[in-house]
């Protein structure tokens, strides 16, 4: 889905409700929404939700599209908490008969649709209050004011990320299973070789590996390099016959990237029906070294932007601070900023993620330069060496013991597959990179 969902998302229920880690949430609501499923009642989920998010998230909508494309949002939030039950409880999913109502499956869940006053808070706020207008389609709320519509869908998007937070370990693992999600955990790599370096400039202090990849390919995605390291080609296969294309292409000065311009196309079943450009600029200090990225978004909203900037520090590390700022909307007073701080050491490993306040949500451990532990707001991931090949495992509280999510397979000390797990320790989704001969 278009980034500019995940930012209405984040906007509109904010003052709600506290997600906590809720870019990682809203990783894994979003892949539910693309995942394709082939259950009668639950296909086609993703395809009516998808695009009435980007509708809603990208255009500008006069009463009619409020009219039309709202009632979508709520009335496919059933659907969607009958897709958690079956990806996280199958046996409960399939005792559910029609006669079920949206209450049997929260409850399934751990979630309560009734609540005394005294135990109400503002989940089971707006659990309520989204249960309450599942069945008001367009027809049945004609009449309501701009005002209603927009607080009704401040209440459903919480309710959303509510009852994916709620079972997010368990759908986590599942869409790696899949094979979705399986690289997007893996970018920090082991033996102190980071191919991270998401802007594709090779940092002179940092020891990467960029300039030798040519591909990773995952089962949904792929990634392409040029002979210089820098990424020219993204594709994602969604589910329900959708693809994202993005070509980037680049502008020079003395042999340096100073402009990247990002081009996706988004196809369904073949034919295109979306284009959108953005921009990226590149500035340097004066040793030649990346200090700062601006990124331009022709869709962006005026009064927003969203800068990166890049600090070497005396031990020889680096901080890399994302800092995106968005307008106020619709008469709130204060607009917001984000701020994530990622931490390397001098040998390019990462050693913290951080909000704009510096506190770390995100902790990662070395021995002997070989990164051993993961650890964050949630849980503890461990990682083990054996052989050619590094095992990454996370603690289960379930089973009392740790669940391997992932294995690294190294050849001649450089990464060359990622094969992913599910709970059973069966193989499940793979990524291969190819490298330069």
């Amino acid at each position: 889905m278009d980034t500019k969902v995940r930012d209405l998302f984040e906007i509109e229920t904010r003052d709600l409700v506290n997600i906590i880690n809720f870019r990682k949430v809203y990783s894994v609501f979003e892949q539910i929404v693309l995942y394709d499923i082939d259950v009668p009642d639950l296909e086609g989920l993703g395809e009516r939700l998808q695009y009435a998010f980007n509708k809603i998230a990208t255009d500008k909508l006069d009463r009619n599209d409020i009219i039309t494309y709202f009632p979508i949002i709520w009335g496919k939030f059933e659907t969607y908490a009958r897709m958690i039950l079956f990806l996280v409880n199958r046996k409960e999913y399939n005792k559910l008969t029609k006669d079920d109502s949206l209450v049997n499956v929260l409850e399934k869940l751990g979630l309560k649709v009734f609540v005394t006053k005294n135990d109400r808070n503002e989940r089971t706020d707006a659990i309520y209050n989204t249960y309450n207008v599942r069945n008001t389609d367009a027809h049945k709320c004609e009449k309501w004011s701009i005002k209603t519509f927009y607080e009704t869908l401040q209440y459903v998007l919480a309710a959303y990320l509510i009852v994916t937070e709620n079972s997010y370990e368990q759908l986590e693992k599942k869409m790696a299973q899949k094979g979705i999600s399986t690289f997007c955990e893996d970018e920090v790599i082991i033996k102190g070789i980071d191919i991270l370096d998401r802007y594709y400039k090779r940092f002179d202090n940092l020891s990467t590996v960029n300039d030798k990849i040519i591909s990773i390919i995952g089962r949904d995605s792929e990634r392409h390099f040029d002979e210089k390291g820098l990424l020219v080609k993204e594709v994602f296969h969604g589910s329900d016959g959708f693809v994202f294309k993005t070509d980037f292409e680049y502008e020079y000065k003395d042999d340096m990237p100073i402009l990247q311009k990002r081009i996706t196309r988004r196809y369904h079943k073949e034919k295109q029906y979306e284009e959108e450009t953005d921009t990226r600029l590149y500035h340097y200090d004066y040793d030649d070294r990346l200090s700062m990225i601006e990124v331009l978004d022709e869709k962006r909203r005026k009064g927003e932007s969203r800068t990166i900037k890049i600090e070497y520090l005396t031990n020889g590390g680096i901080l890399i601070k994302d800092t995106h700022v968005r307008p106020a909307i619709r008469g709130k007073e204060d607009p917001s900023v984000q701020i994530e701080a990622r931490r390397y050491n001098s040998k390019g490993a990462l050693l913290s993620v951080e909000n704009g306040e510096g506190n770390i949500y995100c902790k990662y451990t070395y021995e002997d330069e070989h990164l051993i532990e993961i650890w964050d707001a949630r849980t503890k991931i461990e990682i083990d060496y054996i052989g050619d090949n590094v095992i990454k495992k996370r603690w289960s509280s379930e089973k009392n013991d740790y669940v391997i999510l992932s294995k690294q397979r190294f050849q001649d000390g450089r990464l060359i597959e990622i094969v992913g797990f599910d709970k059973d320790g069966k193989e499940g989704g793979k990524v291969v990179i190819e490298y330069k001969k």
